[in-house]
């Protein structure tokens, strides 16, 4: 009897206390319950947003098989940062499909799509398409075999990237002329800072053109230029 009185008296003092709570006190407290309310509602927007997808990342897939998927991955994802597509043999005709689908990424920053088997045909498919990327920060199409012409085709595009800090176009076969093409460029990459153009058979020419190119390069801290067959004359042009 004693801990059911002692109950009834503590609720008729918070009842006595609640109504002798003044209209400002009452005010503040459903001000605050209301800041609580919305904090709460921002704290679960945030947690939603957490699970959305901010990349893709096909690196382990079989999706060559079907290039279906892929632009059905790509397309329902249009607000991915980072798009991975690499090893997956795709060649010309995969990268036509493809552009339409990476000129829709207006969020991306990151682009990878190395190691695959891109020519020429597909590299003039890319540069429309890269052009529209103004937010790419860095860029990977190594190891493919786009050749001198995708590389008239594809790097003039870069021009337009002023976000661009890494560019890696090493190992295509570029050639002579695909540097004339590249020097045009690079020069106008001012935010670069990393570039690798190794392994594309520019020889000595290619340096030649590639040289004051490079060297408007301020802000740039990592370059790699190996293997390109420069001989004596285009060592001496790359010097500093």
């Amino acid at each position: 009897a004693d801990f059911k009185d002692k109950c009834s008296a503590i609720l008729a003092n918070a009842a006595e206390l609640i109504r002798n709570i003044s209209k400002e006190k009452k005010e503040i407290i459903m001000m605050k319950l209301r800041e609580f309310s919305k904090l709460k509602q921002a704290e679960n927007k945030d947690v939603k947003a957490l699970g959305e997808k901010s990349k893709i990342d096909l690196k382990k897939t079989k999706l060559k098989d079907n290039i279906s998927k892929l632009l059905e991955e790509i397309t329902q994802n249009k607000d991915i940062k980072e798009l991975n597509i690499p090893h997956l043999r795709l060649e010309d005709d995969d990268v036509i499909a493809l552009a339409s689908a990476i000129k829709e990424l207006k969020s991306i920053t990151d682009l990878y799509i190395r190691n695959n088997s891109i020519g020429s045909k597909g590299a003039r498919a890319l540069a429309p398409a890269i052009k529209e990327l103004k937010s790419l920060a860095i860029f990977y199409i190594d190891n493919n075999n786009i050749g001198s012409e995708g590389a008239v085709a594809l790097t003039p595009v870069l021009k337009q990237l002023k976000s661009l800090t890494t560019l890696y176009i090493n190992s295509n076969n570029i050639g002579s002329e695909g540097a004339i093409a590249l020097s045009t460029t690079i020069k106008e990459l001012k935010s670069l800072l990393s570039l690798n153009i190794s392994n594309n058979y520019f020889g000595s020419e290619g340096a030649k053109s590639l040289a004051p190119a490079i060297k408007e390069l301020k802000s740039l801290t990592s370059i790699c230029l190996g293997n390109n067959y420069f001989g004596r004359k285009g060592a001496i042009a790359l010097a500093p």
